[in-house]
C-alpha cells in the first residue's frame, strides 16, 4: 500500500501592518506636535523680523534665491553685514512666496522641521547601538527638554534646527555608510553637513563628532576614518566664519590630529611601542620588501596622473583665469588621492613630484612677482619634475621626503637660503648611514621654535611655518618606520597629510597679498568659496558691554574666568531648565577671574566631566560619547572662542542636551534594572508599574515646564514681562522691555490713558537699566527722549548730556538739548548746543536758523548775520540764509542793504519765491 504524500503547505507571509511597522516614529511624532501644539497660535516674537517682516530678500519670495546666496545673512542700512546662512533664507523665501507673511505658517514650519530632526535623532541613536525602547526614550527626553521653546517658538531660530538636522543626519549616513563601506554615503553625508554649515556656522563642531562617531561606532579601517575626517574638515574650513586665516589653519591641524589620536587610542593601536621597535630595527629588514614591491608596482597609474596633471595645468594657464592657486593645488591634490586609490597603486604618492613641482612653477610664474628668489624656486620645481619623470622608481622614494620638506620649506619662508641648507643636509643622509643625530637636531629645532612663538605671542596670530616643518620632519624621520603602514593604506597616509598642508600653505593670505601681478595680469579672484567673497565687505556689529562684558584687550585670565562661569550656567541649565529667560546679558554674568573661587569650582566640574568622558569612552561608548558631546559644544559655547550677544543664551543648550537625554535615559534604564533586578530593559508593553513611573517622571517634568513654557513666547511683551524677573539684574533686558514698551505705546489702537501708563512702565525699565549699567549711549539717549515725550524737559536734559558724555559725536543730542532749553526760555545756555550740532553736521541747515534765530530774539544781529553767512558759505543754492539776512536788515532798519540780500534770495530761488515777492514790495513801498 503506498502512501501518499500530503503536498507541502504554503507558508502565510502576513503583512505588517503600517501602524505597527511605524509605531515609534508615531510616537516619536504625536508627542512633539501635541507638546509644542500651543505654540502654533502665537505671534512673531524675539528677532523674528531678521528674517520675516519686509526683509530684504526672503520678502522677494523663490526668485531672490540666487540674491540669497551671494548675500550675508544679516544686512542694515547702517552697513553692518555679517554671518552667510543662505540655506535658512532659501526655506523663508519658498515660505513667502506660497503663504506670504504669517506667524502660524511659520510656527508649523518650526514644529515640522523639529519632529523631523527628533525623528532622525532616534534613527541616529539606534544606529550607533541603542535598543529601540532606549531610543524612544532619550528622543522624547530630547524632544521635551524645556530650553528648546525658544528654538522652536522663535521663528529666526530655525537655522538651529536646520543645523542639528543636517549634521546629525549627516553624522548617522555617515556611520551607516562606514560600516557598509559606500562611498556615496562620505559624499551624501559630506554634502548634508554642508548644508548644515550654510543654515548656521556654529554646528563647526560637527566636523569633528562626525568622524569621531565614525572611529568609536563602527569598525571602519583608518583610510575611512581619515576620509571622513577630511571631508568634514574642508568643509568646515571653506565655510567657517572666520576671517583670521590663522585660526582656520589650526582648526584644520587640530580636527585631523585630534581625529587621528583618537583612532589610535580608540583602537589600542601601541603607537609608542610601534615607534620605538621601529627605531630599534635595522634597515635591511624592511628596505629590500620596499623596494622589490616598489620596483614591481605598475607605473600606469604614475603615467596617467601624470598626464592628467599636465592637462589641468595647461587648462588652468590658457583657460580658467578665474580659479584661485589654492583652489587649483587643492584640485591637484585631490585628483592624485583619486587616481591613486582608483588604481589601488602602491606609488602614487610619487606623483607628488609632479604636483608639487607644477604647483610652485604656476604660483611663480603666473601669480608671484618674479624675484631673485622666486627664479630659484622655480628652477627648483623644474628640476623636481625632471627627477620625478627620470629617475629611478626607488631613487624617488628615497627622495620624496627631503623634497616635500625643502618646498614647504620655500613656500613659507621669505628667504630661501636656509631651505636650501636644510635640504642639501637631508639629502646628505639618504646617503650617509650614520648621520641620525641631524635628524634629532632638525626635530627639536621647530619644536623650540614653536614653543618660543607662542610664548613671545602669548596664543595670538602667529605664523604657522613651524608647525609645518615640525610636521614634514616628523614624517621624514619616521619615513623607513612608516613604510609597511604606507604600503597598506596608500592614498591615506602622505595624500591627507600633504593635502592639509598644501591647503594650509596656499589659503594663508600671506602668500599672495605682498606680491605684485606679473605686468597687467589681475590676480584672479576665488570664485570658489562664496564665504570669503562676502567676508571681503564685512563689518561685525560691535557689540556693546551690557551684550557682551568682555571689550577686545580682556586679560586671558579674565576671559578664561568668565567662560568658566557660562559653562556652569550652562550645565544647571541643561540639567534643570527653569527658569528660562529672553535676555541674559551684563550684569547677570559679570567678568570674573580664573582665581575666583566660582570659576575653580566649575573647572573642578568641567576636568572631572573630561576625565570621566576619557574613562567612559572605551567601556560604555555610548556613554562616554554622550559626555564627549556635551563637554565639547560647552566649550564651544563658553564665549571663550568667540563673542555672543547676551553671553548666553537658551538657544545654545541644543547640543548639550542630547548629550545630557543620552545620559539620563541611559541612567534612567540602568535604574530601572537595578530596582527590579532585571537583565532586561524596559520595553513598551511592560506590566511593571515601577518603571513606568520612573520613565515617565522626567518626561513628565520637562513636558509640563515646556508646554507652559510656549504660551510665554506668545508676543514680545508677554515674554519680557514674563522673564524680567529671572533677569532683573540684566541691563540690556531691561532696555530691551523698555524699547517694546515704547514700541507698543505707538500703535495707534492705544489710547492716551494706555500709553501714559506705558510710557511710564518703560521709562522704570530704562531707569533700571541705566542704574545697572550708566555708561550705555542708547538707554541715556531714550529716557532723555521718553522724558522729553511726557513733558519731563530738565530730566530729558539731564539723560540727554549723560549721552552726550559718552557719545560726543552723535549730532542730534545736541539739538534735542537745544529746542528743549529753547522751549524753556533759556536761550542763552541754548546756544552752545546749537553750535555743537553745527560743528558735527555743517551742512544741514536746521542748526543755522534755529541759532540764528536765538540770536535775533536776543537783539545780537551781528552774530544773527554771522551765523547765515556761514549758511551760505557751507550749503550753496539755499535762499533761507539770504532771505534771513534780508529779514535782520530790515529789523536794522537798512532797507537798502536788506534789498540786496532779498534779491540774491530771489535770483537763487529763481523768483519762485511768494515770499520773497512780498519782502521786496514792502521794501518799495517804503
Amino acid at each position: 500500500m503506498s502512501k501518499t504524500k500530503k503536498a507541502p503547505q504554503k507558508q502565510i507571509i502576513t503583512k505588517e501592518s503600517w501602524y505597527r511597522k511605524n509605531k515609534v516614529q508615531l510616537i516619536i511624532s504625536v508627542f512633539t506636535f501635541l507638546l509644542f501644539s500651543n505654540s502654533l497660535f502665537n505671534g512673531y516674537n524675539l528677532d523674528d523680523e531678521l528674517v520675516t517682516r519686509n526683509h530684504r530678500t526672503t520678502s522677494k519670495g523663490i526668485s531672490a534665491i540666487p540674491e540669497i546666496f551671494t548675500s550675508p545673512y544679516y544686512q542694515d542700512d547702517m552697513g553692518y553685514a555679517y554671518e552667510y546662512r543662505p540655506v535658512v533664507h532659501t526655506t523663508f523665501a519658498i515660505e513667502h512666496t506660497f503663504f506670504g507673511e504669517r506667524p502660524f505658517v511659520g510656527h508649523l514650519i518650526n514644529l515640522l522641521l523639529y519632529i523631523l530632526l527628533c525623528l532622525v535623532i532616534f534613527k541616529l541613536l539606534m544606529q550607533i547601538g541603542m535598543s529601540i525602547p532606549l531610543s524612544l526614550f532619550v528622543t522624547l527626553l530630547f524632544s521635551a527638554h524645556t530650553s528648546h521653546t525658544e528654538v522652536v517658538c522663535s521663528i529666526k531660530n530655525r537655522d538651529e534646527i536646520l543645523g542639528l538636522l543636517f549634521s546629525g543626519w549627516g553624522m548617522l549616513l555617515a556611520i551607516k555608510s562606514a560600516r557598509e563601506k559606500k562611498r556615496i554615503g562620505l559624499l551624501i553625508s559630506t554634502l548634508l553637513f554642508a548644508l548644515a554649515m550654510l543654515s548656521k556656522g556654529g554646528y563647526i563642531l560637527f566636523a569633528l563628532l562626525i568622524p569621531l562617531a565614525v572611529v568609536l561606532f563602527t569598525s571602519a579601517s583608518f583610510s575611512w576614518s581619515a576620509m571622513f575626517t577630511f571631508a568634514m574638515s574642508m568643509v568646515g574650513y571653506f565655510l567657517l566664519d572666520v576671517s583670521n586665516v590663522s585660526a582656520k589653519n589650526y582648526y584644520l591641524l587640530f580636527v585631523n590630529i585630534a581625529v587621528t589620536l583618537f583612532y589610535l587610542w580608540t583602537r589600542k593601536v601601541d603607537l609608542i611601542g610601534w615607534v620605538k621597535a621601529g627605531l630599534n630595527e635595522k634597515r635591511t629588514t624592511y628596505k629590500p620588501q620596499q623596494d622589490q614591491s616598489i620596483e614591481t608596482e605598475s607605473i600606469i597609474p604614475y603615467v596617467i596622473s601624470s598626464a592628467i596633471v599636465v592637462t589641468i595645468l595647461a587648462i588652468k594657464f590658457f583657460l580658467l583665469h578665474t580659479v584661485n592657486p589654492s583652489i587649483f593645488l587643492l584640485l591637484l591634490v585631490l585628483l592624485a588621492g583619486i587616481v591613486g586609490s582608483y588604481f589601488k597603486s602602491k606609488i602614487w604618492n610619487l606623483e607628488l613630484g609632479v604636483l608639487t613641482g607644477s604647483g610652485l612653477l604656476y604660483l611663480h610664474l603666473l601669480v608671484f612677482k618674479m624675484y631673485l628668489g622666486g627664479a630659484t624656486e622655480a628652477i627648483l620645481g623644474v628640476l623636481i619634475m625632471y627627477i620625478a619623470f627620470s629617475t629611478k622608481l626607488k631613487i624617488r622614494v628615497s627622495f620624496f621626503a627631503p623634497y616635500t620638506l625643502a618646498i614647504t620649506m620655500l613656500l613659507m619662508s621669505p628667504n630661501a637660503i636656509p631651505g636650501y641648507v636644510l635640504f642639501a643636509i637631508l639629502s646628505l643622509t639618504q646617503h650617509y648611514k650614520r648621520s641620525k643625530w641631524i635628524l634629532f637636531v632638525m626635530f627639536f629645532i621647530p619644536i623650540l621654535l614653536i614653543i618660543n612663538q607662542i610664548i613671545v605671542d602669548g596664543f595670538s596670530d602667529f605664523d604657522n611655518a613651524p608647525i609645518l616643518e615640525l610636521v614634514f620632519v616628523l614624517v621624514f624621520y619616521l619615513r623607513t618606520h612608516l613604510s609597511q603602514y604606507i604600503l597598506k593604506y596608500g592614498i591615506l597616509f602622505f595624500g591627507v597629510l600633504l593635502a592639509i598642508t598644501i591647503s594650509i600653505t596656499v589659503f594663508n593670505q600671506h602668500l599672495y597679498l605682498h606680491y605684485a601681478t606679473i605686468g597687467n595680469e589681475v590676480i584672479q579672484k576665488d570664485l570658489g568659496n562664496a564665504v570669503e567673497v562676502l567676508k571681503s565687505t564685512k563689518t561685525d556689529r560691535p557689540l556693546s558691554y551690557i551684550e557682551y562684558p568682555l571689550p577686545p584687550g580682556t586679560p586671558l585670565a579674565i576671559r578664561v574666568g568668565t567662560a568658566l562661569e557660562v559653562i556652569g550656567h550652562y550645565i544647571q541649565k541643561t540639567i534643570l531648565p527653569y527658569p528660562l529667560a529672553f535676555y541674559y546679558g551684563f550684569r547677570f554674568i559679570e567678568p570674573i577671574t580664573i582665581t575666583s573661587s566660582k570659576a575653580l569650582i566649575w573647572l573642578g566640574v568641567i576636568v572631572v566631566l573630561m576625565l570621566t568622558s576619557i574613562y567612559s569612552i572605551i567601556r560604555y561608548k555610548k556613554m562616554g560619547f554622550a559626555m564627549l558631546l556635551i563637554v565639547s559644544s560647552l566649550l564651544l559655547i563658553s564665549g571663550f572662542f568667540m563673542p555672543a550677544p547676551g553671553v548666553i543664551g537658551d538657544r545654545y543648550l541644543f547640543l548639550p542636551s542630547l548629550g545630557w537625554s543620552i545620559l539620563l535615559g541611559n541612567a534612567f534604564f540602568y535604574l530601572f534594572k537595578f530596582i527590579t533586578k532585571s537583565q532586561s530593559e524596559p520595553s513598551f508593553n511592560t506590566d511593571n508599574t515601577l518603571a513606568k513611573f520612573v520613565l515617565l517622571i522626567p518626561l513628565i517634568v520637562y513636558s509640563t515646564a515646556t508646554f507652559a513654557r510656549n504660551f510665554d513666547w506668545k508676543d514680545h511683551l508677554t515674554l519680557m514681562r514674563k522673564d524680567i524677573s529671572h533677569v532683573s539684574n540684566s541691563a540690556q533686558a531691561h532696555n530691551l522691555l523698555a524699547l517694546n514698551i515704547m514700541k507698543h505705546a505707538s500703535e495707534p489702537s492705544i489710547s492716551q490713558q494706555e500709553q501714559a501708563a506705558l510710557t511710564l512702565e518703560a521709562t522704570a525699565h530704562f531707569k533700571k537699566s541705566f542704574e545697572i549699567y550708566p555708561k550705555t549711549f542708547n538707554v541715556a539717549f531714550d529716557l532723555g527722549r521718553v522724558y522729553a515725550m511726557v513733558g519731563k524737559a530738565d530730566s530729558a536734559i539731564y539723560y540727554y548730556q549723560q549721552a552726550a558724555k559718552l557719545d560726543t559725536t552723535y549730532n542730534q543730542l545736541y539739538l534735542n538739548i537745544g529746542e528743549l532749553l529753547y522751549a524753556q526760555g533759556r536761550l542763552s545756555e541754548a546756544i552752545p548746543f546749537y553750535k555743537k550740532y553745527i560743528a558735527l553736521s555743517p551742512t544741514v541747515y536746521d542748526g543755522y536758523g534755529k541759532l540764528s534765530f536765538i540770536y535775533y530774539q536776543l537783539k545780537d544781529y551781528e552774530n544773527s548775520i554771522a551765523t547765515n553767512k556761514l549758511a551760505a558759505e557751507r550749503i550753496q543754492n539755499l535762499p533761507d540764509p539770504y532771505i534771513n539776512i534780508g529779514q535782520l536788515y530790515i529789523a536794522m532798519q537798512e532797507t537798502d542793504v536788506a534789498r540786496y540780500w532779498l534779491l540774491k534770495a530771489d535770483s537763487i530761488a529763481q523768483g519762485q519765491s511768494d515770499q520773497i515777492k512780498q519782502m521786496l514790495q514792502n521794501l518799495q513801498s517804503k
